[in-house]
């Protein structure tokens, strides 16, 4: 009867245990890639830099690093994917803005589909990441 509860596991309610840090090496790949893509976000109204991170695959484990850091343990790990990826966004920013501007006027559909992909592309990471769905779960 234990395992028809849909009580959420302690795991599932730390997305840092589900899904630890993985490989250093790609890991910071994935902060450069969502910090990236986070800071492109950041210059066309309406999209969430939050979403890249989720679309890049990368935003529990920023998540976990702002937890540790939040709770002053300063890991070296937890330190270095919040730097690369706030470093990744700025720089995208700094780099692109002028990039983005132009082809967000001339290309305006092209654009927003394409933001808009990356958005949805989103949805099976958020959806995996939901506790068991049951009628209270649409129901508020």
């Amino acid at each position: 009867m234990a395992s028809d509860s849909i009580e959420p596991t302690e795991q599932a309610e730390k997305p840092g245990e589900v899904y630890g840090y993985g490989r250093a090496p790609l890991l910071m790949v994935r902060a450069i890639l969502g910090g990236t893509l986070m800071g492109l976000a950041n210059l066309v109204p309406g999209i969430s830099g939050g979403t890249m991170l989720l679309a890049s695959g990368i935003y529990p484990y920023v998540m976990r690093s702002i937890a540790e850091i939040s709770a002053l343990r300063f890991s070296r790990t937890a330190v270095a994917v919040l730097a690369v990826t706030i470093v990744a966004a700025l720089a995208s920013i700094l780099l692109f803005a002028g990039l983005v501007h132009a082809a967000v006027v001339e290309h305006r559909y092209m654009m927003y589909s394409l933001f808009i992909g990356l958005t949805l592309g989103g949805v099976p990471v958020v959806w995996a990441m939901a506790r068991p769905v049951s009628p209270p779960v649409f129901l508020g």
